[in-house]
């Protein structure tokens, strides 16, 4: 059973519909003449099965018999169904393969029941025992694990103990069973216990209502929100927009961004986020294309271009004409696909450029919207001064001074201790602010802890998924204030710390920023002299929301190091997965024979189709966990390092992937007998090329690449995404949350934070569909037109799910620089370079004496050249593409046309939420223990906008308590 049955998902098939040119030939059947061209006939079909009257031949007079033990070839009998029954005689009524004359390509004669597999006297297949009288063939036994057959019964004689069969009865069981069972029984003990566990979390009396309803309104507040500009009037907020029925202003909820809003235009999550949508749809535009350019090139050619390698054969017979006509219109089409495949490649390497030339003059458009970083500056050369100084203060004067342009404030980056602790602090800072904004807060108590423990049972689940993966406290836990040691009070910590060589300085306005950059000194430009400190300054290129403040901890020196350890730790994850996935599973598929129905089970088949996603699912958390932990600045380096990791991890996956897809396929050409289109068995041929090159094995790839893209990598992940990530794990948090009195407050809001993240994991997830896509080019033409139309419709569902993710599922996002768009755009070219290297692939050894070929354009390498050969080329295209993408598209920006922003920094800080004060966990604590601040800089946290505190004097604007409006999300 291929692996088509990996999931009742395949009924979606019926998006193929829009492909149903290139099944019109389903109605013929193949044959194969004596001079070894092909033709295409109708089926005829006797009048004995019509009546379903298989057994009698009366109607058959007019049909020529095969004589007894005559070898004919598989061109000399019409295909049918029945092929035995309608074309031997009775006296040797069973059709078989003639295993004597290997010479010969499929030759068939007809012998007795009890001549089949019987190879040494009537030269049958040994393997074929059985005399089906249903059809007239001679058949492999249909017991599982047997090696011969009683003939015409259909019953097992002798098992295939050299791989663990024996004999009982009439079948063969497996003396190794018990692996399976043993595999099963743990199985389906870990289903029953996962549901079990959540029925007990769903039937958990509800104690703590307040907690869930302060859990969901944290949710919705964190969530992208339109931006509104508002004026304050008699102690209220005032929308300019909203007038009562009187006319005058009144306070209204802030709104959600529409879940209908164009992401291709407007930046809902920074400048960069309108390129991370546009390239999506880019995509949805390479493969549209290339599925329309097919249906061109296939109505131009032969319509067996088109259904080449996608025909299920009823009987060997088919099976035989079908890999000789299959062969030949591979060779046929050889070079006209190599020129199509040529030609679709320019056409993507050329809207690749010309599209990331529009990407890079979108953002620089999009960028002439005033933000934070319009007004910021990157300070280096910063001298480790202790904390116990007013560093923020001393530089803020002296670059004013320095300069001549003010300077709203400085932020440093500050290297200290306790960082998980100092986060504590600030969010119980955080909280109490709120209870003193919103005090009905104060009066919320639930009911005693005790009458919400959890069972024992379930202890090991709570742990691994609540507390571990969701970090959800299972009891109670102090409070960071509580902590009396003298290392970690907020006076202490916000003392004890030391300057980090970088600072962010805020200017005034984006004129004064630039002048004071461009600004020449005896030093250089952006220089300044800061006692025996040389200062350097540039326009910072991030926003607010962008700058990692806690790498600062991390050593400079580090990076380098732990950007290659952080390879090795994905290196040492695949690994570990080939050795518990992959590894396994190839023993399992080679311990099969493939010859007597002795195959793996669709079951296996299924579980595998699971497995390769939840593959990419954990590798998904280990790249992440190993970006965040490099140590760089910003965001945005981490989001590239991040889909660097991510597209190098689903590369391997891919690899490990096709290797075990490829030797499945082999296996089972080798077990079943199958030949090349010469008549050569596939377990014959000397080399690799030779394998790959052969007709039955292509088609078998086929097959295993077409199920492995479709759902399994063009849907089925998406699916558990929106399954697990979108519904299960908010539903699980919000049970936890509502059956637990101990989760009160910030905790009971933290609790039910946002398990996914907008990242740039997108990139890669797309981009490997993609390189999958274009590795169908190496297998028969037939599997093209369906893997591009599914890759069409997958992008688009994934393109609509991410624009209901964006706005919905995560919370508030920024992308704020093109560099992981840029980073993005390189890499397509290693998914395009599979282009040319497959048609290297295509048109290698093709037969020299072929009529479209002659000995001027013949060439043929084989085994390791070949595989040098394509990887070189592949290599080649893909420096090629990152060259163009990194210094010929930079020559066509527009980046001199930015505007510089009118607006001050206090006006825009007015009306945004984050900035570069309160997004700093060590300035927030500065603030309120050190400059003594009223109100002090309040931290910022994602749905805690309204907590905000304007304070001027602590470079503080932002302040806006109303409240996001109301959410529905029903009972689940």
């Amino acid at each position: 059973m291929h692996l088509r049955t990996y999931f009742a998902l395949l009924s979606l098939h019926v998006f193929a519909l829009a492909a149903a040119y290139h099944r019109q030939s389903d109605a013929k059947a193949v044959s194969v003449t004596s001079d070894g061209s092909v033709r295409d006939e109708p089926v005829i079909r006797s009048e004995s099965h019509a009546n379903g009257l298989t057994a009698s031949k009366a109607s058959l007079m007019s049909r020529t018999f095969v004589e007894c033990a005559v070898a004919k070839r598989a061109s000399e009998i019409d295909a049918v169904d029945n092929p035995g029954i309608e074309y031997c005689p009775s006296e040797c009524s069973y059709l078989v393969e003639d295993s004597k004359d290997t010479a010969e390509t499929c030759t068939f004669k007809c012998v007795s029941a009890q001549q089949c597999g019987n190879a040494g006297n009537s030269s049958t297949r040994a393997d074929q025992t059985w005399a089906d009288p249903e059809t007239g063939l001679c058949k492999f036994c249909p017991v599982r694990g047997c090696t011969a057959c009683h003939n015409n019964t259909g019953k097992c004689r002798v098992c295939d103990e050299d791989r663990g069969w024996y004999l009982s009865g009439d079948t063969c069981k497996f003396d190794r069973s018990w692996y399976f069972w043993a595999f099963i029984v743990l199985a389906v003990a870990g289903v029953i216990y996962s549901l079990a566990w959540w029925l007990a979390l769903c039937w958990r009396p509800v104690v703590n209502a307040h907690g869930e309803l302060l859990g969901l309104r944290y949710r919705t507040s964190a969530k992208q929100l339109q931006e509104s500009r508002i004026i304050l009037g008699q102690g209220n907020i005032l929308d300019p927009n909203v007038r009562n029925a009187e006319g005058l202003l009144q306070e209204q909820d802030r709104k959600l961004v529409p879940l209908l809003t164009n992401t291709l235009a407007k930046p809902v999550g920074g400048a960069g986020s309108v390129l991370y949508f546009r390239f999506q749809a880019f995509l949805i535009f390479l493969a549209f294309m290339t599925y329309v350019s097919w249906a061109v090139y296939v109505s131009t050619r032969s319509e067996d271009v088109s259904d080449n390698g996608t025909q299920n054969p009823k009987n060997w017979i088919e099976r035989c004409n079908q890999v000789i006509k299959g062969k030949r219109v591979e060779d046929n089409e050889a070079r006209g696909l190599a020129g199509f495949m040529f030609g679709i490649y320019i056409f993507c390497e050329l809207a690749t450029f010309v599209f990331a030339i529009w990407q890079k003059r979108a953002f620089n458009h999009l960028n002439d919207m005033a933000t934070m970083q319009d007004f910021a500056a990157i300070l280096e050369g910063v001298p480790p001064v202790l904390g116990t100084e007013k560093l923020e203060h001393v530089l803020r004067d002296h670059i004013q001074n320095e300069t001549g342009h003010e300077v709203a404030g400085v932020s440093v980056a500050w290297t200290y201790q306790h960082e998980n602790h100092v986060e504590a602090l600030l969010e119980e800072d955080v909280e109490e602010t709120e209870k003193m904004l919103e005090p009905w807060l104060q009066d919320i108590e639930g009911p005693d802890a005790a009458t919400s423990t959890r069972h024992k049972l379930w202890f090991p689940l709570d742990f691994m998924l609540l507390a571990t993966l969701l970090g959800i406290p299972l009891t109670e836990e102090p409070c960071a204030h509580a902590d009396t040691a003298e290392d970690k009070t907020p006076q202490y910590l916000a003392t004890h710390c030391v300057a980090s060589n970088k600072a962010v300085v805020v200017f005034k306005t984006e004129a004064g920023r630039d002048a004071a950059c461009q600004r020449e000194t005896l030093l250089g430009k952006g220089k300044i002299q800061w006692g025996s400190a040389k200062l350097r300054m540039k326009p910072l290129n991030a926003e607010a929301s962008g700058i990692m403040w806690r790498s600062v901890n991390i050593p400079r020196t580090s990076i380098t190091s732990r950007v290659f350890q952080s390879i090795g730790i994905v290196l040492l994850a695949e690994l570990i997965w080939a050795m518990c996935l992959y590894l396994p599973y190839a023993c399992y598929v080679a311990s099969f024979s493939y010859a007597n129905g002795d195959e793996p089970s669709g079951m296996t088949n299924s579980l595998m189709g699971f497995l390769v996603p939840l593959g990419n699912q954990i590798l998904y958390f280990v790249c992440l966990t190993c970006s965040e932990r490099v140590g760089f600045f910003y965001y945005d380096t981490v989001m590239v390092m991040y889909m660097l990791l991510y597209m190098l991890a689903i590369f391997i996956n891919v690899c490990f992937d096709m290797a075990v897809a490829v030797f499945a396929s082999y296996s089972r050409a080798v077990g079943e007998h199958a030949r090349t289109a010469d008549g050569q068995l596939i377990s014959s041929l000397g080399s690799w090329n030779e394998v790959a090159r052969s007709y039955e094995i292509q088609h078998e790839v086929g097959e295993v690449l077409s199920a492995y893209a479709w759902p399994s990598t063009f849907f089925t992940p998406y699916v558990i995404e929106v399954a697990a990530a979108g519904w299960l794990i908010f539903n699980i948090q919000r049970r936890f949350v509502r059956s637990s009195a101990h989760l009160k407050g910030w905790k009971a809001e933290k609790a039910m934070s946002f398990f996914v993240l907008m990242d740039s994991s997108r990139y890669a997830d797309v981009m490997s569909s993609l390189m999958v896509a274009e590795l169908i080019w190496i297998v028969p033409s037939g599997f093209v037109a369906d893997i591009f139309l599914y890759l069409t419709l997958s992008n688009i569902f994934v393109f609509m799910m991410d624009q209901h993710k964006a706005l919905r599922w995560v919370p508030s996002w920024s992308i704020s620089t093109p560099s992981i768009d840029s980073y993005a755009l390189g890499l397509l070219g290693l998914c395009l370079g599979i282009i040319p290297a497959v048609g290297i692939f295509k048109i290698n050894c093709i037969n020299a004496d072929h009529e479209h070929f002659d000995d001027a354009t013949h060439f043929c390498v084989t085994d390791g050249p070949l595989v040098l050969l394509m990887l070189g080329v592949g290599w080649l295209s893909a420096t090629l593409h990152w060259l163009v993408m990194t210094f010929l598209v930079p020559y066509f920006d527009d980046e001199q046309s930015h505007k510089v922003a009118e607006e001050t920094y206090n006006a825009v800080a007015e009306r945004t939420a984050q900035s570069w004060f309160n997004t700093n966990p060590m300035n927030c604590l500065r603030s309120k223990y050190v400059y003594q601040d009223n109100p002090p800089c309040t931290y910022y946290i994602s749905g805690k906008q309204h907590v905000l505190q304007r304070n001027v004097d602590a470079s503080c604007h932002f302040f806006d308590h109303r409240r996001v409006e109301k959410e529905n999300y029903g009972n689940w």
